[in-house]
């Protein structure tokens, strides 16, 4: 991904794998990045909504921060649209797209825009249960004036394709997410 590397591995602990993200090594050099990557983690472990993927685990190794992520067999939606012999069909929406909005309605009334709505960021586990997932650029909405945020305000974070053309102009707010998902 643009922020961090995604590497599948094998929890021997619990006897299952996992994804362990690790953000890029440019990054690292940033001031007070590592103390933003895992405020960021801590307070993704705060949303527990049945389809926002969960945290595992998350830390520092060797000076690197890392999170553990749950490995979730069924691919992404970016890999469906992908391997299909065309489009989705309209009678597959129902499955994920419903689940995705009220996902998107449960983190934006927890103050959060994910700001990365991509097929790539939606996922199946085996069972063909959606979720969605990388948090990565998200950032939280200022509450009050003191807040923390997660990002740099005046950069316009995400992927070209889904951005809304009016992310380039300010903050984004929930509507950037909508238009992500109807793209």
């Amino acid at each position: 991904g643009g922020m961090a590397t995604a590497y599948l591995a094998r929890d021997l602990r619990m006897g299952r794998q996992v994804v362990v993200k690790i953000p890029h090594p440019e990054f690292l050099s940033v001031e007070g990045f590592r103390e933003r990557f895992l405020r960021e983690i801590r307070s993704l472990t705060d949303l527990n909504h049945p389809h926002v993927i969960q945290i595992l685990d998350a830390g520092e190794f060797r000076g690197w921060p890392y999170a553990v992520l749950p490995y979730l067999a069924g691919g992404s939606l970016r890999k469906r649209l992908e391997t299909g012999p065309g489009p989705l069909p309209t009678t597959g929406l129902d499955g994920w797209l419903e689940p995705v909005a009220r996902t998107l309605d449960f983190i934006h009334d927890e103050g959060i825009v994910h700001r990365d709505l991509t097929p790539d960021n939606i996922l199946f586990d085996r069972s063909d249960h959606v979720f969605l997932t990388d948090f990565g650029i998200a950032k939280a909405l200022e509450k009050t004036p003191a807040h923390q945020t997660l990002t740099r305000s005046g950069i316009a974070l995400g992927s070209i394709p889904y951005m809304a053309p009016e992310a380039l102009e300010g903050e984004p707010g929930p509507a950037y997410d909508q238009y992500s998902l109807a793209v």
